[in-house]
């Protein structure tokens, strides 16, 4: 039998998710509990962690911008959800909505983390470097902009 996935320890971080994990953790109160670079059978990427509500806000604040920009930073979107764990303790899940959805059909899945993994991985890339970007105003202790300021992404 030719096994097509190797089975990991729950404390291994997959490589491609990695970056992402890392730069979230690099900002101040965040610590990442799980993460997934996203499979043909097993889900989207997504990356789970804990936070205080105005750092996990102001990370979904500096997403949406990204989005509203005519060249998107990233190849789909990006957004950080909360929800209470079996704790009752606020957690938040950054995911791609648009990689969710691609599990409704077995061909656009195949499509996209398949023949598409490298531009995934590109995007996870992105990802973590725009998230190292957003904690240089996290870890300064100033993490609101002033009203009407925009952030400049490249």
């Amino acid at each position: 039998m030719i096994r097509l996935f190797r089975k990991r320890p729950y404390s291994e971080i997959e490589p491609a998710i990695r970056p992402v994990v890392d730069s979230l953790n690099g900002i101040d109160g965040v610590s990442t509990v799980a993460s997934c670079q996203g499979h043909f059978f097993g889900g989207a990427p997504y990356v789970y962690f804990n936070a205080p509500v105005q750092t996990a806000a102001f990370i979904e604040q500096a997403l949406r911008e990204a989005a509203m920009y005519d060249r998107p930073v990233f190849w789909t979107g990006w957004v950080v959800n909360g929800w209470f764990n079996g704790n009752y303790e606020l957690t938040f899940r950054l995911h791609s909505p648009a990689h969710d959805s691609l599990f409704g059909t077995l061909l656009r899945a195949f499509w996209v983390f398949v023949m598409r993994r490298r531009r995934l991985n590109s995007d996870l890339l992105a990802l973590a470097a725009f998230l190292r970007e957003q904690a240089l105003f996290l870890n300064t202790g100033k993490p609101t902009l002033p009203d009407g300021c925009i952030r400049v992404i490249k």
